[in-house]
């Protein structure tokens, strides 16, 4: 090494070794370079491996959303309540007759009938005297209005004898439109009335005109009754005369006159 060195410094070898240490020095600076980038290269895939070990799996992610998230509320079971006998001395008597009614029309007894959401149904029975029990159903399903008359159809065969049966008919739109009837309705106090026998209102008329009215609002079952409202003094017993005015104009079509 120290001999060609020597030579280098000869007028006769001194451009040939010039050539030699440029281009050595030029390999020096390729392999000093690619070392270089080698190592940086091995320094990030290192850091990369170390990133991805702390990364937490997917399962360890998933159990600590769900540790995060609150548990949804249980729904209790709605249990309808309990329908007690009201213990009216008139039940027994008017019901008797209601039963026999909604048995030939196919009708379920109204207070054992499960109703559901804000669904609604009345009931109005009339006569309980000497004419035949006639019946109006009000009731609202699903938001929707119907009306149904509980009626009879007498006829006489060729031996003169009476033949009766029942005849249940689907009433049409009343006359105001079903929202105006029911304000009208509910305005006169057909779902708050008292019943006649708790507030000493009776009509004292035999074989009268008499009404039972029942109803169910939000599975909640009520029953009323006023005897011979017409001869009755006090004001609830107008009031179920106005009632029974409204249900014949709204949806028979056909007017009442009542002297007050």
């Amino acid at each position: 090494m120290v001999v060609q060195l020597a030579r280098c410094f000869t007028p006769r070898h001194l451009n040939r070794c010039a050539a030699s240490i440029y281009v050595r020095m030029k390999r020096f600076l390729i392999l000093t370079l690619l070392l270089t980038s080698c190592s940086a290269s091995a320094v990030q895939e290192n850091a990369n491996f170390v990133a991805v070990q702390q990364m937490p799996t997917p399962n360890a992610t998933v159990e600590k959303i769900q540790s995060l998230e609150t548990p949804l509320p249980t729904i209790p079971n709605i249990s309808f309540p309990t329908l007690e006998k009201s213990n009216l001395t008139w039940e027994d008597i008017y019901f008797e007759a209601i039963i026999e009614r909604e048995k030939t029309s196919n009708l379920k007894r109204l207070k054992s009938k499960a109703l559901p959401g804000d669904d609604l149904e009345i009931r109005v029975w009339s006569g309980f005297g000497i004419t035949l029990l006639e019946g109006f159903i009000l009731k609202r399903t699903a938001g929707e209005w119907s009306a149904v008359d509980l009626d009879w159809e007498v006829s006489e065969n060729r031996k003169g004898k009476r033949d009766v049966k029942p005849l249940d008919k689907k009433l049409d739109v009343p006359k105001s439109g079903w929202d105006a009837a029911w304000q009208k309705l509910f305005d006169a106090g057909i779902l708050t009335l008292p019943d006649a026998e708790k507030i000493n209102c009776s009509g004292n008329t035999i074989d009268g005109f008499s009404y039972v009215v029942e109803y169910k609002l939000k599975n909640t079952y009520r029953t009323y009754m006023y005897d011979n409202p017409e001869y009755a003094k006090c004001d609830e017993a107008k009031q179920m005369v106005k009632i029974n005015r409204i249900i014949a104009e709204e949806f028979y079509k056909r007017e009442v006159k009542i002297d007050d």
